[in-house]
């Protein structure tokens, strides 16, 4: 992830708590908000984070990897 003074860092994803999709995001079939979406979430939906490139996460959900750039992996707020 980015961090101030252009810097990148690392977390492993032990480490993140619960990660889900926000609301109205978009699971791409690549790491793209310009390619093919693949499923769209109508609430706060729990996912499995895979890895990452650039802004994009890579995800599974019931089953299936995507890529989605509207992740929150914040376990002590809501992602709204």
């Amino acid at each position: 992830h980015d961090l101030p003074g252009g810097h990148a860092g690392w977390v492993h994803k032990s480490m993140l708590g619960d990660v889900r999709a926000i609301h109205g995001s978009m699971m791409y079939a690549a790491p793209s908000d310009r390619g093919k979406y693949i499923y769209k979430f109508d609430d706060e939906t729990d996912v499995v984070a895979m890895g990452c490139q650039g802004p994009f996460v890579k995800i599974q959900y019931k089953g299936t990897v995507g890529w989605s750039n509207m992740i929150c992996s914040n376990d002590r707020t809501t992602c709204v």
